[in-house]
């Protein structure tokens, strides 16, 4: 019940109490006669008819002044009832009242107590993003940092490995299994790593690579008369093999990561390798344009994940494998 709405039914309550007016009436009345009959007051200037101070008129005079007493004491208990349920009613209103303010205390009550932790998680959260952002500053410092001298130690590196490469290709050395050539795939691809982590938006440094690789792809496909000379002129291959990509990623994730693992090539030129953990197929003859180690460090992502809820599988079968 609103407050409005107790005040209109508290102004409709009545509590007043009327006066007995008929008894009082007829008892001056009766009180008058019996004087005059008396003779307490004196002899009245008019004359009294001889049947007024019969008997029967007494009898009358007494009949009307009980009347008016009995009918003033029902009104009187008629009104006592009517206040007393009044009384009640406005009891029970301001009862209501003071529950609904009781009601509106614990609610501003609990109320206040939601705000003082809002206000309590809302600091939280802004020192935390304060914490955070600092962090990320330094973070970024650091970064930067770390990418100016790794660039450094990349150069001296790749260079040094390149002109272990030449003089190894001058003797005839085979490039297939030239450890100088794994260690300078995996440097590309340790930098291609660390590239990537220190890249502010790796959408836009990606797509930039792959701008180079356009260039760099229709450049020697305009020159593939000079293909030799334009093999050499450009720094790095603009395409790859997704099969090559997925297989250093297959070979890295092996028990034994120096054991390799042996494709068979059915009909349908597919190769297929199979393991207690790997089914794979990959069709082969798949060009990319773009960067391998991009690919795959995607398809690195994706085997782990697979790995670790392989891993947690409870009800495990032996034909179970992860595919790819």
């Amino acid at each position: 019940m609103s407050v409005n709405d107790s005040q209109i039914n508290a102004a409709n309550i009545s509590t007043r109490q009327s006066y007995p007016w008929f008894s009082s009436f007829f008892a001056v009345i009766l009180v008058l006669y019996f004087a005059v009959k008396d003779h307490v007051i004196p002899q009245l200037p008019i004359t009294v008819p001889d049947y007024v101070f019969t008997q029967q008129f007494q009898q009358t005079l007494l009949t009307f002044v009980m009347l008016s007493i009995v009918f003033d004491v029902q009104r009187f208990m008629r009104n006592r009832r009517r206040i007393r349920q009044c009384t009640q009613k406005l009891k029970g209103e301001l009862d209501s009242v003071w529950q609904s303010k009781k009601q509106l205390q614990q609610k501003a009550h609990v109320y206040s107590g939601h705000a003082d932790k809002l206000k309590l998680f809302i600091s939280d959260k802004l020192l935390e993003y304060i914490e955070y952002d600092e962090k990320f500053l330094h973070f970024k410092s650091i970064a930067a940092e770390v990418r100016h001298n790794g660039i450094i130690s990349y150069d001296v590196v790749k260079t040094a490995l390149q002109q272990a490469l030449a003089n190894d290709q001058q003797q005839g050395v085979d490039q297939s299994t030239n450890p100088y050539k794994n260690a300078l795939d995996a440097m590309r691809y340790l930098w291609d790593l660390l590239d990537l982590s220190t890249a502010d938006n790796i959408a836009l440094h990606i797509g930039n690579h792959l701008i180079e690789c356009e260039e760099h792809y229709y450049h020697a496909m305009l020159n593939q008369s000079q293909e030799n000379e334009q093999t050499a002129s450009i720094p790095y291959q603009p395409i790859f093999s997704a099969d090559l990509a997925a297989f250093n990623v297959i070979k890295s994730l092996l028990d034994n990561p120096q054991s390799e693992p042996v494709f068979s090539i059915n009909e349908n030129a597919e190769s297929h390798f199979e393991d207690d953990r790997f089914r794979v197929a990959l069709a082969s003859q798949q060009m990319l344009l773009g960067n391998e180690n991009h690919i795959r460090l995607i398809v690195e992502n994706v085997l782990k994940n697979a790995q670790h809820f392989f891993n947690k599988t409870p009800y495990k079968q032996k034909s179970d494998r992860i595919s790819l």
